[in-house]
């Protein structure tokens, strides 16, 4: 655990603090430039000229507080399915256990037969109730207190936060939709040394 208690030691002292939030893009994302450039110093202290998403946050935290090496993290950017290899999701409900450093990610889902389905993917209504999924929507660090969780959003700040509180938000901007929480260890969890 002694990768995860610096990791959230590191992204605890980042709350209050403010970087502008990007979707995901890595032309947009100012740790996948300074990575690129090789001009990436560590500790990491955010600010507001910081453009990245809330997944890029705990990836920061881990390469300032040096559980994750630069090359690592490039190798991810590069191919987004390495990092996924390694991971081994489980739903999550209010009696699963978050440990600290875990990461937690949303998922939206629509029922096949709403609306919104049929907008988006121009889906006929084949009676099912079967759920679409239209891919990662938000990831956020577990603290390892109860559901706490630090999170970085559209808001463009750090902060301490729920998972009630994040479906809040999450409902909030994205009307119509449900979603799935799931939780897994972090990459820091599976890295292998490079």
């Amino acid at each position: 655990m002694a990768y995860e208690d610096a990791i959230v030691k590191e992204a605890t002292s980042w709350v209050g603090k403010k970087m502008k939030w990007v979707s995901f893009d890595p032309d947009k994302s100012t740790l996948y430039k300074k990575l690129s450039a090789n001009n990436l110093t560590s500790p990491i202290i955010p600010s507001e000229a910081w453009s990245v998403n809330c997944f890029e946050m705990p990836l920061m935290a881990a390469l300032s507080a040096n559980a994750l090496t630069k090359k690592y993290v490039t190798k991810m950017y590069n191919d987004m399915g390495y990092w996924l290899k390694g991971y081994q999701l489980k739903n999550y409900t209010s009696s699963v256990k978050l440990d600290k450093g875990d990461l937690v990610f949303w998922k939206s889902v629509v029922a096949e037969t709403s609306i919104l389905a049929k907008t988006i993917f121009k889906l006929g209504d084949n009676g099912s109730d079967d759920k679409i999924s239209f891919g990662l929507d938000h990831v956020a660090l577990a603290t390892g207190n109860k559901d706490e969780v630090i999170s970085f959003w559209e808001d463009n700040t750090i902060k301490k936060t729920s998972i009630a509180e994040v479906n809040s938000e999450l409902a909030e901007t994205c009307k119509g939709m449900e979603f799935k929480i799931s939780k897994s260890r972090g990459p820091w969890a599976y890295w292998i040394g490079f």
